[in-house]
């Protein structure tokens, strides 16, 4: 019994660092497929709160391109997929607030409601 769970967690932490090694080689497979796994939710979440999908396009490759830097830079080591979701999530959360809160975010509203 306490074999098998020592084995389940080498075989666990194998595939961890497996997740985490491609992410650091920037391994094309698996940055695509976190890519497009994760957009539409956080496209969702932008246009429902007074966002554009060109907006949200940018918010994401802003904060995937950070979220990658971190894992580059040994900031962050996402033990699999929903790990690195949810800090995405969080980042892209983060960074659509801050836009929202920008004084060029209010200046063009402001204009769009002008006209």
């Amino acid at each position: 019994m306490f074999l098998d769970y020592i084995y389940s967690m080498s075989v666990e932490n194998s595939i961890n660092t497996d997740f985490l090694n491609a992410i650091k080689i920037s391994s094309p497979g698996i940055l695509q497929q976190l890519y497009t796994d994760n957009y539409p939710a956080i496209e969702n979440y932008i246009i429902n709160n007074n966002g554009s999908a060109a907006e949200a396009k940018d918010i994401f490759q802003e904060a995937f391109v950070a979220v990658w830097r971190n894992v580059q830079l040994d900031k962050f080591a996402p033990k699999n997929k929903n790990e690195f979701a949810a800090y995405l999530f969080r980042v892209c959360k983060n960074k659509w607030i801050s836009f929202l809160r920008s004084a060029s975010y209010k200046n063009i509203r402001s204009l769009e409601k002008e006209t």
